[in-house]
């Protein structure tokens, strides 16, 4: 145990020192002599005041019982408190050991500061997004109505070319009014899916 560098400590029933690692001068002010006092008369450098509290509910419920606790240096420690038993099984005290996990919670922490940077840009994106796709229904929009006035117009002439001139219309201009109602047509239809488009869009933006 002692050449583990694990801060450890041993307390008996009645929550005195019993022994103690090396390494346990670390996070608690002990010495030497220190073997056989109350605990509660040792002072620590731990910001965690529930040590004997923890300790004595380990030795009631013979349950283990951990937790991470914090130095006043910043270092973080994985505490362990286990029931201590003797040959017949029966509960005489505890044994706490330190483990330190700083450079986990450091990872973590940079994890955590990643997660928040990618879920805001996210969140900045969608935002973008939503408001290209908002811009792109509101011009399709404008676009199908504004372009199906004048569309209807050259429906309108290309009718009454054919009407006033059907007979009188050499068959090469025939086939440039068969062409353009062929467009007008194309252009219609196209006209209608933007139309559906920015309707559908207006729908989505509403839900």
């Amino acid at each position: 145990m002692a050449a583990t560098n694990v801060p450890t400590l041993f307390l008996d029933g009645a929550l005195r020192i019993r022994w103690f690692s090396p390494a346990l001068h670390t996070l608690f002010n002990v010495l030497p002599g220190d073997e056989g006092r109350p605990l509660a008369h040792i002072t620590h450098r731990l910001r965690y005041h529930h040590l004997l509290r923890d300790a004595a509910q380990v030795m009631q419920t013979a349950e283990p019982y951990e937790c991470e606790v914090r130095s006043e240096t910043g270092d973080w420690h994985l505490m362990r408190i286990l029931p201590y038993r003797t040959v017949e099984q029966q509960v005489d005290g505890a044994v706490v050991t330190f483990f330190d996990v700083t450079e986990r919670k450091r990872a973590e922490a940079a994890l955590l500061d990643l997660n928040l940077v990618l879920e805001q840009r996210v969140e900045e994106r969608t935002l973008e997004l939503a408001r290209s796709n908002r811009e792109l229904d509101q011009f399709a929009y404008v676009a199908s109505h504004d372009l199906k006035a004048p569309l209807r117009a050259v429906s309108n002439l290309a009718e009454w070319i054919q009407k006033d001139n059907g007979d009188a219309l050499l068959p090469a201009s025939q086939e440039h009014l068969v062409k353009l109602r062929g467009r007008i047509e194309r252009m219609e239809r196209l006209l209608d899916d933007l139309l559906n488009y920015s309707r559908v869009g207006r729908q989505r933006h509403k839900l």
